[in-house]
């Protein structure tokens, strides 16, 4: 649906909270930010929907499908005159305003024709010393793949967490936030988003890896359950990323020493070399070497290492039991990364 045909199917879907959604949501309809009459102020918060353009999704297969990148082509290509005047404009708005421009490429499934274009639009940025990111060049460097990380042609959650993730350091070590001015709005909408994320790239996910790794970033509450072993294959890589997500524990030096902790915010709310118990936001939480327990939820059929992930209201849990005497870091019961849906 576009054009008339959208605005008049916004006006009458059943949630009348998703009407200026429809009719202005920039993933929905790209091209509603050249309206005249595009205004976010003109419906009561409108502006401070912090779901506006975008759609949290999670992997549908956890495949890796690596992107590998094209060759050039020997043939010369010409861009279109309507994409150079499309570029010449931007170009010169962000100047009259004293913006810096960076371009960027998404990382998609991309063929030969379409990658030889690519290339023509990167030269015509170099002839006006435009800088531009390339997630197709970077996507192997950044462990993008699609599958895991996306489709054919949209990041999802995770996609974007690794995108993003690239820019914002991109920006801060080139030195292009020069002040930042607080703002209580803007904090709060940050700090929601921040937690909406965190329940999206925690749930479900099966890379130990990468969520040992938001842990250190997000915050949100861990539960470890550690049988001592001197079978133990966790190396000092992964004990860095235990302890980066808060556990104050070596797991190299002490392999043969049981661990149980409760962390929150990378920070040890509880932790013993015995089994503990505690009540931590209403809940009761029992850490055991045969079960796990919150509330009325049993967790009982554990690994030699278990880590519970949990959201800090509770609202979401991620299971990730590892066999590291196997050298099995990762969820069991998985094939790769294609994990069955555990019962």
């Amino acid at each position: 649906m576009r054009g008339s045909t959208r605005m008049e199917a916004a006006d009458n879907i059943d949630n009348k909270d998703l009407i200026n959604e429809y009719k202005y949501d920039l993933l929905m309809n790209h091209r509603n930010w050249s309206r005249n009459d595009f205004n976010f102020e003109s419906t009561d918060d409108l502006s401070l929907n912090e779901n506006m353009g975008y759609v949290a999704q999670q992997p549908k297969t956890y495949e890796f499908i690596h992107l590998v990148p094209f060759e050039r082509g020997n043939t010369t290509v010409e861009l279109r005159n309507k994409d150079v005047n499309a570029l010449d404009k931007i170009i010169d708005l962000c100047e009259s305003n004293d913006i810096r421009l960076i371009l960027m490429k998404a990382a998609i499934d991309i063929d030969q024709e379409n990658y030889d274009y690519l290339q023509a639009i990167w030269d015509y940025a170099d002839y006006y010393n435009i800088e531009h990111i390339d997630f197709l060049e970077l996507a192997e460097d950044i462990g993008f793949v699609l599958g895991m990380h996306g489709d054919t042609w949209h990041n999802n959650t995770w996609g974007a967490q690794i995108c993003s993730k690239y820019m914002a350091n991109y920006i801060m070590e080139n030195s292009y936030i020069k002040y930042h001015t607080y703002n209580d709005v803007l904090e709060n909408l940050c700090i929601n988003l921040s937690e909406t994320t965190a329940s999206w790239l925690f749930d479900k996910n099966v890379d130990i890896y990468q969520l040992l790794e938001y842990t250190s970033k997000y915050d949100i509450t861990m539960l470890i359950k550690y049988k001592g072993s001197y079978k133990s294959t966790i190396t000092n890589g992964e004990n860095e990323l235990l302890q980066n997500a808060g556990a104050d524990f070596d797991f190299v030096k002490n392999k043969n020493q049981d661990y149980y902790a409760i962390i929150q915010n990378q920070e040890v709310i509880i932790d013993s070399n015995e089994p503990i118990e505690y009540v931590l936001n209403g809940k009761s939480i029992n850490i055991r070497n045969d079960k796990i327990e919150i509330d009325d939820n049993i967790f009982d059929n554990l690994a030699e290492l278990e880590i519970i992930f949990m959201g800090n209201d509770f609202s979401w849990v991620n299971e990730v039991p590892i066999d590291y005497s196997s050298r099995w870091f990762w969820k069991n019961g998985c094939d790769g990364w294609n994990c069955e849906e555990s019962e």
